[in-house]
């Protein structure tokens, strides 16, 4: 089996040819500069931060664009005040607003109060897997 990779040539934002979806989308993943967000929630009057929300943008060749939660977190000493939710709703606006159609996460299998959160909130656990690392030294 041989794998290769395919370019069209492009000039001047004009093709030469029309392309097919997978196409367009692997020319703009292989040219995209990565778009992260970043909510923070501050207290009001001291201005100390309570949490945060990070995410990006996630595009593959096989699915629409949605965005991946790269990080949530709040102090100890602010949980249960509903930082998390707002913070999470912050990200869904965000998703609505620029037609993502969808928001994935990952969580690692001992943290079970912030599943049972995301559940709460309306994530659904739909995957397990193992993930492979190799670091390169």
């Amino acid at each position: 089996m041989q794998v290769k990779l395919e370019i069209y040539v492009i000039k001047h934002w004009g093709m030469i040819r029309p392309l097919k979806k997978w196409q367009l989308r692997l020319i703009s993943l292989i040219s995209q500069i990565r778009v992260t967000f970043c909510f923070v929630c501050e207290e009001d009057q001291t201005g100390h931060i309570l949490g945060y929300v990070e995410a990006e943008v996630y595009e593959s060749l096989y699915s629409d664009a949605g965005l991946n939660i790269l990080g949530l977190a709040v102090f100890p000493s602010a949980q249960g005040r509903g930082i998390g939710r707002q913070l999470m709703e912050r990200v869904e606006d965000l998703a609505k607003s620029k037609h993502y159609a969808f928001i994935r996460l990952n969580s690692a299998s001992h943290r079970k109060e912030a599943h049972i959160f995301y559940e709460h909130i309306g994530y659904e656990g739909n995957k397990t897997q193992k993930r492979f690392l190799k670091i390169m030294n």
